[in-house]
């Protein structure tokens, strides 16, 4: 029994013990927790303060900033005003003096396209308008040749029996043909070899009834010879055996006519540029269709003898084809000073545009001149509106003073920009 209560009271007793320790260490752990505490609760005040002290600061910063800011987009709408008021004034006087000074460069250059837009427009009309008539001018010829027939026909009884009276008569109608074809005497046909001169080796001179023109100086001659009196006789021929006797004596009358005009030679002429042939002109249209269909070796026989047989008709359509060829000549020749014209005209554009570029250059020169100038005058060190400002400032008598407006003068006296070609 005493046993346990000393076990009892040991125990107790230790439990004191540890517990008066344990009080002991906790009381100074709590001590230093609280020192800990206001050490922390000092550094948190002392952070507060700091926080407030930059906060104001910041906001301080902050509003000189804003101030700044505002001034500088202040200064910014100014500017761009006073530059947009400068450049308005001096765009509307740059574009007033250049619209006159390309006027005056660009007009007669305007001209000169307008002229040349006119010639091309003026041979397109005209060559859309003779290939319209073309077909019209074919129309008229067989009008035309039934005209002429009718003439011959009419003028057979008075022309019978008198050879002169009858070669008259032929190139009489061959002239009207002529003047149907639409070829013009003393251009693009001689009559009578006038002017020409025509002679052989020999001296003799001759006269063909016509020498057509073609282009590159070249000619065709057409000779007119008539067999109207064997022609009518043969027509009013009562019997078969009249009829063809005188149809003989008709086909032998053309047959000579071949070789008189064959015997000629006129393509052998020098001044002449001709095929190896001449056109031997039958004014009947009747009397041609009759030879050829009674005597079907009658062609072969004029070619061989350097001619060849032609009555109204066929001799119209040849001077329409012709003609056709020198209008093609024409708008050849024109197509060709068109194109000339063209190179003239460009070559001119190029050097305008070469001189327009030395203007560009001249006014760059012009503008870095300027610049250096206003440097010496007004913003180079040493300038001489300081200088003079000095002088006057160290007594100089004067009795006017400098504008104010010096200070922008770089900006509202300094020339544009020129125009870049490129």
């Amino acid at each position: 029994m005493l046993i346990v209560l000393c076990l009892v009271a040991g125990a107790i007793l230790g439990t004191l013990m540890t517990y008066f320790i344990l009080h002991a260490k906790l009381q100074k752990q709590r001590d230093g927790f609280a020192e800990s505490q206001m050490t922390l609760q000092k550094t948190i005040a002392h952070l507060e303060n700091e926080i407030t002290r930059l906060q104001t600061e910041l906001s301080h910063k902050q509003m000189h900033f804003d101030d700044k800011l505002q001034m500088i987009t202040d200064m910014e709408q100014k500017f761009e005003n006073l530059s947009q008021k400068i450049f308005s004034t001096h765009l509307s006087s740059f574009q007033t003096s250049t619209k006159d000074t390309l006027g005056h460069i660009l007009n007669p250059l305007k001209e000169r396209i307008q002229a040349f837009e006119s010639k091309v427009d003026q041979q397109f009309e005209t060559k859309v308008r003779d290939i319209t008539s073309l077909k019209t001018q074919i129309e008229n010829i067989v009008t035309s040749n039934e005209a002429i027939t009718r003439a011959a026909q009419g003028l057979t009884s008075a022309l019978k029996g008198d050879a002169k009276v009858q070669g008259n008569w032929g190139e009489l109608v061959l002239t009207k043909v002529l003047e149907a074809s639409g070829l013009r005497e003393g251009a693009e046909y001689t009559t009578q070899g006038r002017d020409l001169h025509l002679k052989n080796e020999h001296g003799q001179h001759f006269k063909p009834d016509v020498i057509i023109h073609l282009p590159e100086d070249k000619h065709i001659i057409i000779d007119s010879k008539v067999s109207l009196t064997n022609y009518e006789a043969m027509i009013n021929a009562d019997d078969e055996q009249e009829k063809e006797m005188q149809l003989h004596r008709f086909l032998g009358s053309v047959k000579k006519h071949i070789d008189d005009l064959g015997k000629k030679k006129y393509h052998h002429l020098d001044q002449l540029i001709t095929p190896e042939f001449v056109l031997l002109f039958m004014p009947i249209e009747g009397a041609f269709s009759l030879a050829l269909q009674n005597d079907q070796k009658m062609y072969g026989y004029a070619w061989n003898k350097g001619i060849v047989l032609v009555s109204p008709t066929t001799l119209l359509a040849t001077l329409r084809t012709i003609e056709s060829l020198w209008k093609m000549e024409r708008q050849n020749q024109n197509a060709l000073e068109i194109a000339l014209q063209a190179g003239r005209l460009y070559d001119k554009f190029v050097g305008f545009v070469d001189d327009l570029q030395d203007i560009g250059k001249n006014m760059e020169r012009s503008q870095l001149s300027y610049e250096k100038a206003l440097n010496k005058l007004h913003t180079g060190k040493g300038n001489l509106i300081a200088r003079v400002e000095n002088l006057k400032a160290m007594g100089a008598k004067t009795s006017k003073t400098l504008p104010e407006s010096n200070e922008h003068m770089s900006l509202e006296t300094a020339p544009k920009q020129p125009l870049s070609l490129t």
